[in-house]
Order: structure tokens, then C-alpha cells, then sequence
């Protein structure tokens, strides 16, 4: 396994507007694969990602914004980005969006 090799392929298809290449290269800076962990670059590489539709970018941007992780809390922005995951049918974001619903945490409380 050679992250820095896969930084570098995910990079170059990134640059290309390749959405899972976007996603991937997120992950790796997410967790410092590769590369020096970033957070703020993981945002910006799973919002290019998800804007073309990418459903784990999505979820990653959900994750993001409900813990707090390299950007502000926001529960109406990880709201907003597990529901387009869940419509595409990822099963984590729509747990995590019964989990929302049920606790009240940037939607009204609806159990």
C-alpha cells in the first residue's frame, strides 16, 4: 500500500473533475493519507465532490458539519447533506438522519 502514490493518481483525476477522485482525495487529506492531514482541504475536495452528486462525499459533508470537524457545527447543513445522500439510498446517512429527527438536532423533533 502506497498512499503517496494514491495521492498523487487521486490528485491528478481530482484536478480533472473526476468526482470520485474528489471524494478519495478528501478522504486522504481527512486522514492524512498520503499526505499532511487537512481538514479545511477535505471540505473543499468533498464539496466539489458532492456538488456533482457523489453520495459518499455527501455523507463525508454530513459527518463534517455534525461533528464539528475542520468547520463550524452545523446541524442544517449536515442535515441538508445526509437527506441528498439518503434519497440516493445510503443507508449511514439515513441513519444518521433518524438519529437527527428523533433528537431534534437541526430539524424539529418528529418522534
Amino acid at each position: 500500500q502506497n498512499n503517496k502514490t494514491a495521492f498523487k493518481y487521486f490528485h491528478e483525476a481530482a484536478a480533472k473533475g473526476d468526482a470520485a477522485a474528489q471524494n478519495g482525495l478528501g478522504y486522504m487529506y481527512l486522514h492524512g493519507y498520503g499526505t499532511t492531514k487537512d481538514q479545511k482541504k477535505a471540505i473543499k475536495f468533498f464539496k466539489m465532490s458532492a456538488e456533482q452528486g457523489n453520495v459518499d462525499a455527501q455523507f463525508n459533508l454530513g459527518v463534517m458539519y455534525f461533528g464539528g470537524m475542520g468547520i463550524d457545527v452545523d446541524y442544517g447543513a449536515a442535515l441538508q447533506y445526509f437527506t441528498l445522500a439518503g434519497h440516493q439510498g445510503h443507508i449511514r446517512s439515513l441513519f444518521n438522519l433518524a438519529q437527527m429527527h428523533m433528537n431534534g438536532l437541526g430539524t424539529v423533533q418528529s418522534c
